[in-house]
């Protein structure tokens, strides 16, 4: 059995006054990021959204469901995490992480080997991560 990988993509997007616009993705690059998921930046920055909050929404992407798991950290900033999994606390600590101590979070997460047993709690901590 193969471990797959948590995620499929984390990106930063910061609102400029035309439109979104992609910062950073990591590990798919921005322009493929932008074609897969076409309306990410909208649903990123949806209307009357205050900062810093944090929410979610729910694509399909090839007849798949892709959660968006999104922290605005400021009014012109976001940052988000595509994935399969319906883990939203787990993604959310995972953000506000990656926002005290940067992206490098998110990639030792991307990597680390996660095989939670039913009924297991997991928890994430930076120094296991980093």
């Amino acid at each position: 059995m193969s471990i797959l990988p948590l995620f499929q993509c984390y990106c930063k997007l910061e609102q400029t006054p035309d439109r979104p616009l992609s910062l950073f993705s990591w590990p798919l690059p921005v322009r493929e990021v932008q074609q897969r998921y076409q309306n990410l930046q909208k649903f990123c920055f949806p209307d009357n959204c205050p900062s810093p909050s944090r929410f979610a929404f729910t694509l399909t992407v090839q007849g798949q469901w892709v959660h968006g798991i999104c922290l605005r950290t400021s009014e012109h900033l976001c940052l988000c995490v595509l994935t399969p999994l319906p883990w939203f606390t787990l993604f959310y600590e995972a953000l506000h992480l990656c926002r005290l101590y940067g992206r490098e979070v998110m990639e030792a997460l991307y990597r680390y080997p996660i095989e939670p047993k039913p009924g297991e709690r997991f928890s994430l901590l930076p120094h296991v991560l980093c």
